[in-house]
């Protein structure tokens, strides 16, 4: 944003961006690799968990939020997780977010306006009726993700074959794909029982 004169007034959205990290809305069906991919890019940073059920008792929301350490913060959570390394920075991560719909904004505006704290929010969502009507006064950067299709899985499962030496048919190969129903969760759980 463009650097402001004393007396210009300040937009809401230009002081948040200043002040706050963005959020990160995820949308897609079940299945469709959505948590693989925030266990991907960020696999350097501190991922706290927040159960969406938890966000939708009001009485929950303060102990909640006192828990959360902010983005630069040291997380009681790196030491019982063994992490020795120090990491890039804590991240907040709610799966689910329709099982908190109406409690959600409730919960992003007393992290971030009462309690002030600095922490990036990803948050994760399979009902694309609930994607539509998010609306937040806080910088979103929204991902939509679709199904796999069957040659999307048909090449992932033929690259894993092939680098961990699985030694799948073709026909096998196939089968496990229609057991899957296209939920790359499913997926990875079968091929970590054949290997």
């Amino acid at each position: 944003p463009k650097e402001l004169t004393p007396k210009e007034s300040t937009p809401k959205e230009l002081t948040i961006s200043a002040n706050y990290k963005k959020i990160l809305f995820l949308n897609g069906p079940s299945g469709c690799g959505k948590s693989t991919t925030i266990d991907v890019l960020f696999k350097n940073y501190n991922i706290i968990n927040i159960d969406s059920d938890n966000i939708r008792l009001s009485e929950n929301i303060n102990t909640i939020i006192n828990s959360i350490s902010s983005f630069n913060s040291n997380n009681l959570s790196n030491f019982e997780k063994k992490i020795i390394k120090p990491t890039h920075g804590n991240i907040l991560f709610i799966k689910n977010a329709q099982h908190c719909e109406k409690a959600l904004n409730n919960f992003i505006d007393e992290l971030y306006i009462k309690s002030k704290k600095n922490i990036p929010i990803i948050i994760s969502c399979d009902k694309q009726q609930y994607r539509q009507k998010f609306v937040c006064d806080f910088p979103i950067t929204y991902i939509d993700f679709n199904q796999p299709t069957y040659e999307d899985f048909v090449r992932l499962v033929t690259t894993i074959n092939k680098d961990h030496k699985l030694k799948l048919s073709d026909e096998n190969i196939n089968k496990i794909i229609e057991t899957t129903l296209y939920d790359t969760n499913q997926l990875f759980h079968i091929l970590e029982y054949i290997k």
